[in-house]
């Protein structure tokens, strides 16, 4: 669209130019007649008429850059400039983007609270189906597999079902650490003292965290590859950083059309080693 739109800039420039030139010569040619005592009406209008060119040039140019004809993408500049002032602002104080679950009945009242989740996390579990045990599956899958993508579509019931698989592991000894929904993993992260061992990492939603870069707005500073990236990054240095065989990690994101497109699944680096598990209505 950014690319487009400076197309008909550019073209709208270099129209405003050629006219402008036209307009100018045929003045300078028919002078004599134009600035007769019966012309006063256009010899105010010329003036203004030699601006015409100037607009044009103007325009001209940022019709290139948002074409990428001159090699300048504005929209990168400020996006780069952004994302350095969000990096300086967060380096320089404590940055731990993560709630630390400990306790069974804290999990449900965190992950299913907030815009589009479900508002009463008291409601009961009840087993969508009846020939199929998912917080099994999921357990056995986790443990095999250290990290797991669960899909599936709006509404279905992923965090629901991941909340009681949580449930589950905090009752055997285990931490969970829920990443916040504007968590970044391009800063340095300082880890508390404890938990440091039997932790379950987990990140619900990232497909909401990745955009596009050529449809998004400017104030969506980082693009898909950009934050998988730096996700991959972040869950090296943690399965480097504590005991591997201690750490699991989690990962949810709706799978439709447009999300899974953005998750760049299975061709990015960040999917290696991950064992995805798709929950389906019946």
């Amino acid at each position: 669209m950014r690319i487009r739109i400076g197309y008909l800039v550019l073209g709208v420039g270099l129209v405003a130019i050629t006219a402008g030139i036209i307009i100018l010569g045929f003045t300078y040619v028919a002078r004599p007649n134009l600035f007769s005592n019966d012309n006063d009406i256009i010899k105010f209008i010329i003036p203004y008429v030699k601006i015409i060119p100037i607009i044009g040039v103007f325009l001209s140019v940022l019709g290139g850059i948002m074409s990428d004809i001159i090699g300048i993408n504005i929209i990168s500049i400020f996006r780069n400039a952004i994302q350095k002032k969000d990096k300086a602002k967060i380096s320089h104080s404590y940055y731990f983007p993560f709630y630390i679950i400990s306790e069974p009945d804290q999990v449900l009242p965190m992950l299913l609270t907030g815009p589009g989740l479900i508002l009463d996390y008291k409601i009961p579990y009840q087993r969508r189906l009846s020939n199929k045990n998912i917080t099994e599956e999921l357990h056995n899958l986790l443990l095999n597999h250290k990290k797991m993508l669960v899909t599936g579509a709006a509404g279905i019931g992923k965090t629901r079902e991941v909340g009681k698989l949580l449930t589950a592991f905090i009752d055997e000894g285990f931490t969970v650490l829920l990443a916040k929904s504007n968590a970044r993993f391009d800063v340095p992260i300082n880890f508390p003292e404890k938990p440091r061992h039997r932790l379950i990492f987990v990140f619900d939603d990232i497909h909401q965290n990745c955009a596009i870069s050529s449809g998004d707005s400017l104030a969506e500073t980082i693009t898909t590859g950009d934050y998988l990236e730096n996700l991959r990054i972040f869950i090296n240095k943690v399965q480097n950083r504590f005991t591997s065989s201690d750490v699991y990690i989690i990962l949810i994101a709706r799978k439709d059309a447009e999300s899974w497109d953005k998750l760049m699944y299975p061709s990015h680096r960040i999917w290696e080693g991950f064992e995805q598990y798709h929950e389906v209505v019946n």
